[in-house]
């Protein structure tokens, strides 16, 4: 990704059809609140930020696409003048943008929300068994897994010192 391209979590706050301003080219017009950045330690702020999913010729198929992806919406495109995507989740790509002399932030791409969430099941199998093999195929590139029991801050139980085998289960 382009380094001048950031990326947030936002939330939807309006949406409703509209049209450009020069061309007259439909949209759907869409509002979004980021999420709590960080600008420094202690201070946190969020944006509103506006973008289109435009409904040209060129760039429906697109835009049907983004709508699902993103939102999870399958709707007719008509039902969009009303604000029914707000509240839902989504991750933004945005960029500065200079227009008649001022620079702004424009959102690039409507991304569907996600977060970091941890391996399981066969994925994390699979992952674990292409790191085994990259450790043999190249000794030495890769630290060897150090599994220990985590520390609760509490001693191990004591070893009984008398085994009694004469228990009646």
């Amino acid at each position: 990704m382009d380094a001048s391209r950031k990326i947030y979590s936002a939330i939807v706050t309006g949406n409703s059809l509209a049209v450009s301003k020069d061309k007259q080219t439909p949209s759907v017009k869409i509002a979004v609140q980021t999420e709590h950045l960080v600008e420094s330690p202690g201070v946190r702020v969020s944006k509103k930020l506006y973008g289109d999913l435009w409904l040209s010729y060129a760039a429906i198929e697109r835009s049907v696409k983004t709508l699902k992806e993103a939102f999870s919406y399958t709707g007719p495109i008509e039902a969009l003048n009303e604000p029914i995507l707000v509240g839902k989740r989504c991750n933004i790509v945005c960029e500065d943008d200079e227009y008649n002399g001022q620079v702004r932030e424009k959102i690039l791409f409507f991304n569907r929300h996600s977060t970091l969430s941890r391996l399981d099941g066969d994925a994390l199998s699979s992952v674990l068994d292409h790191l085994s093999q990259l450790r043999a195929s190249k000794p030495g590139v890769l630290a060897e897994p150090e599994f220990t029991a985590p520390d609760f801050g509490r001693a191990a139980p004591a070893a009984p010192s008398v085994i009694n085998e004469d228990l009646p289960f």
